[in-house]
Parts: C-alpha cells; structure tokens; sequence
C-alpha cells in the first residue's frame, strides 16, 4: 500500500495543483481519500488506495470464501482461540471487515457521474479499512506473541484545552519517533535464536511495541478529539 506522501507525489508528478496538494498534505483519513479520489481522476488512472487496501487481503477472499460466513471467518480464525479481553478486538475486526464489503458492493453500484456518493463511500471505506487494520493488528500480535497489544487509548483528555491537546499530541509525537527508532535498534541487535539471551531480548522489544501503540493510539485520539473541536 502506498503511503500518503506517495499518493500526493504521484498526484504531483500527473499534472496535480501544488495548492490543492498543500492544502491536502496532512495524511488525515479525508486527505488521503480526497488525494486518492483525485488521483483515481487523473490520467494515466492508477488504482485507488481503497483497492491497494482490498487487495492486501484479496488472496483470503479468492481461496476461502468463508471467511464472510459468520460461522467462520478465516482470516481472523475462531474466536475461541483468543483470550476474553480480545474478544471485543475480534468482533470490532470482523464487523469492520463486512462492512469494508458492504461499501465497496456500494460504490461499485454508483452511478459515474455521482461524485459526492462515490466520495462519501471511500472516506467510509477508508476509516473501516484502518479500524479493520488496527484490531486484525492486536488478534495476529497474540497468535504471534501470545500477548495483547493494546486497541484504545485509555487516557482522558476531557479537561485538556486545545492549546493542552495540541502539546501533548506534539510531545507524544515526538515520543513515538523516539519510540520507534529503539524498537529498530533493538531488532537490529537481536541475537539469534539460539543466543541464550535471545528470549529476554525479545519479550523487551515486544514490551516496547505494546507501549509504541499505546502512544500511537492517545495521539490518534488526540487529532480526533481537535479535528472535532475544529468542526464544532
């Protein structure tokens, strides 16, 4: 999947307005849709992002058409093999993943002309994929780790005023960058398998990515909490 800074570069690189691409320029789930839409309108057309997103799973689909059946979702598995604190994270991914179907099945079915509907569709299709993304994220951590990486933020931020918000989303976006570059440093030091050490090592990096995502997820609430305020 392309990242939005691509998106906005192949845009550029087509014949795209630098105004329009600087106005758009904050990968926010609008601004993505919004440059994947105008993309999807240029020519030489290239597939949308939705569809990058679609057909990261498209294998699954093909070969096992169960997993839109209820009774057995392939792609997530059996609910029982998960422990109770996930089984929220489950049903989230899997409803987030019918409804992913649903929308597509709807903008397949709009008319050409209809702007407004088709755009409407891929910003919905846009925030189920990234909700789908997060949870499937937390079930295949377990099957991998057999620990739960965190799916909500659990900080409040009632009483934070937006000068308060936009600090802490700064400081936290700092944090993550840090974050992220130990995670990279460690794995690059990790001894191999059979390294005495390498459990201890391991389980320390894994601990860290748990806490990465707590991060992750109080910044996304944060830009969610401002994006609100900035509508209201």
């Amino acid at each position: 999947m392309k990242t939005h800074e691509e998106n906005i570069q192949f845009y550029l690189e087509n014949g795209g307005d630098h105004k329009i691409a600087n106005r758009h320029k904050l990968p926010t789930l609008q601004n993505r849709a919004k440059i994947s839409y105008l993309i999807s309108q240029q020519k030489p057309k290239e597939s949308i992002t939705y569809q990058d997103e679609e057909k990261k799973y498209q294998d699954v689909s093909e070969s096992n058409k169960e997993e839109i059946q209820p009774t057995k979702p392939a792609f997530i598995g059996f609910i029982s093999q998960y422990p109770t604190e996930l089984h929220s994270a489950y049903q989230e991914c899997y409803n987030a993943w019918i409804k992913v179907c649903s929308y597509k099945i709807q903008l397949n079915d709009v008319v050409p002309l209809d702007v407004e509907d088709a755009y409407q569709l891929q910003l919905k299709i846009f925030k189920s994929i990234s909700k789908f993304d997060r949870y499937k994220n937390s079930l295949d951590y377990w099957n991998e780790n057999k620990r739960i990486l965190p799916t909500e933020s659990k900080k409040d931020y009632s009483k934070f005023t937006p000068l308060e918000l936009d600090q802490e989303r700064r400081n936290l976006a700092s944090l993550i960058c840090r974050r992220k570059q130990t995670i990279e440093k460690k794995e690059k030091e990790l001894p191999v398998k059979s390294d005495p050490n390498y459990n201890k090592k391991y389980i320390a990096i894994q601990f860290k990515k748990e806490q990465l995502e707590e991060l992750i997820l109080d910044e996304n609430k944060i830009v969610t909490i401002l994006k609100s305020l900035a509508t209201s």
